[in-house]
């Protein structure tokens, strides 16, 4: 049993790591752009997302790990397919939000006492980052999903294989196309989607008995119970 949690336990270690390295690089191709005001139009960026769309996210999805687990336990798979919509329609809606929150970040910026130009150039990145924004939140809900079919490598080594090319994502739109900032923000919608592709193909292509019975596409009942996810998700 320690084995075994010890295996899970250093996935899960990685997969933060590679998004930490995500991270890293993509500071980095900003730095590359001698541009120390960019720098900070990235933190500040970076800041404001997590406040609106990572916290919410991580409740919704410690949501969905608790009801899934539940229903394992019964063995009851549609309703862990249920789960799972539920998931996915409720982060849509919030996205959408999120995404009108975040178009007032200029102002957000100025009520703290930044810079106006530099509160510009934060509303403007960050409305090119909404696309990679929504398909992050993806990718990590379908990675919980995997995760809690006992499947912790594959949504891993999808995870490192993306990562590598985002390297290539980011000189293509911030130097070749000369895009700059919104180059990166190109870039990780790139990685991100990619990676939710691939995760989604892997469920199409392995057809697993169990995961042929909780992968269903949306409907009624996928609009049912939602209380139940915002009594576990508020607290997280």
């Amino acid at each position: 049993a320690f084995k075994t949690i010890f295996i899970k336990s250093v996935s899960g270690s990685i997969s933060t790591l590679i998004c930490a390295f995500i991270d890293t690089v993509n500071l980095v191709y900003i730095g590359r752009l001698n541009d120390p005001v960019l720098l900070g139009v990235v933190g500040l960026s970076a800041t404001l997302i997590n406040c609106v769309n990572n916290t919410f996210v991580s409740g919704i999805n410690g949501a969905f790990d608790t009801l899934v687990s539940q229903a394992y336990g019964k063995k009851e798979y549609y309703l862990w397919g249920c789960y799972f919509n539920r998931c996915i329609i409720i982060q849509l809606i919030f996205f959408v939000v999120q995404s009108f929150i975040l178009g007032f970040s200029k102002d957000i910026c100025l009520f703290f006492g930044q810079d106006y130009n530099r509160s510009v150039l934060v509303q403007e990145f960050i409305m090119w980052m909404l696309p990679g924004i929504l398909s992050f939140t993806f990718f990590k809900t379908i990675r919980r999903y995997i995760q809690c079919l006992d499947d912790f490598n594959t949504a891993l080594w999808i995870q490192g294989l993306t990562s590598i090319f985002h390297w290539g994502w980011l000189w293509l739109f911030m130097f070749y196309f000369d895009l700059g900032v919104k180059g990166w923000a190109l870039a990780t919608f790139v990685t991100h989607s990619l990676s939710v592709s691939l995760l989604c193909l892997y469920i199409y292509w392995k057809k697993d008995e169990v995961m042929m019975k909780t992968f269903h596409f949306i409907n009624k009942d996928s609009f049912r119970g939602w209380s139940i996810y915002f009594r576990y998700a508020i607290p997280s």
